[in-house]
């Protein structure tokens, strides 16, 4: 009995999350679609990226980084070992995204990078007055 008793308390903190454990993992980008981050707001912008995520990821966060005239976006996941058993390993439909704020910037040409799971997906891109102010990788 006691070791029924053992068996279920362990079932049910398992069921609970309490014993769950994430890592961190780059996040890859779904390259489906055609970028619109060609023209970006100099007063800043907000770019969204679809992820290729799979049934055991979560969490989607990104950071944005500007060195020289380079935009560098790095997105990442958290896998968690509760989702291990989903069993759907390819990209969820439809195609999660996350958000990544571009800071203000000076007017120019700049190479955009998204920097994630699938590699490096790199293009130009124009930074002015008129640009986008929302735009998708």
């Amino acid at each position: 009995m006691k070791k029924l008793a053992a068996i279920l308390t362990t079932a049910l903190l398992a069921a609970a999350g309490c014993s769950d454990t994430c890592s961190t993992k780059s996040a890859p980008l779904d390259a489906a679609g055609s970028p619109t981050c060609t023209s970006i707001s100099s007063a800043g912008a907000t770019a969204t990226a679809p992820l290729c995520q799979r049934c055991t990821d979560t969490n989607p966060t990104c950071q944005v980084e500007v060195v020289a005239n380079t935009i560098q976006i790095n997105s990442t996941l958290k896998e968690c070992d509760s989702n291990r058993g989903c069993g759907d390993p390819s990209c969820a439909n439809p195609r999660p995204a996350v958000s990544c704020a571009v800071p203000v910037l000076t007017p120019g040409t700049y190479t955009v990078q998204f920097i994630g799971g699938s590699g490096m997906v790199q293009y130009t891109a124009t930074v002015g007055a008129g640009g986008n102010s929302t735009c998708s990788l």
